[in-house]
């Protein structure tokens, strides 16, 4: 393609049904486990690019939360921020089990 083309091109993301399905359950069943329990679970994920794919999905699932409107908006926009702040430390290359150890304290 032509770069003049390219310049001008815009990438628009999707939200796919499946995926902002699983995104709810994750986030769902993330939330009502202990600390203790998002820190175990979050000790397992050793690389960025798994990381990164969690807390995605974990963003999307409180985003449909939110739009649901049955849950706590306190609980879930403390989530948000922390998950999208780790999400913004993570492609800052940030350690993986810090941040999302991080993310896990600020959740609340």
């Amino acid at each position: 393609m032509l770069p003049t083309v390219v310049s001008r091109c815009q990438i628009v993301r999707t939200v796919n049904v499946h995926t902002s399905l699983s995104g709810r359950k994750l986030a769902t069943d993330f939330l009502k486990k202990t600390v203790g329990e998002k820190i175990s679970l979050v000790e397992t994920i050793r690389d960025r690019e798994g990381a990164t794919e969690f807390v995605n999905e974990i963003i999307l699932g409180l985003h449909e939360l939110v739009k649901e409107g049955k849950s706590d908006y306190g609980k879930l926009g403390r989530g948000l921020r922390a998950s999208e702040l780790a999400r913004a430390r993570l492609k800052a290359n940030g350690n993986v089990i810090l941040q999302l150890t991080n993310m896990v304290i600020s959740f609340g």
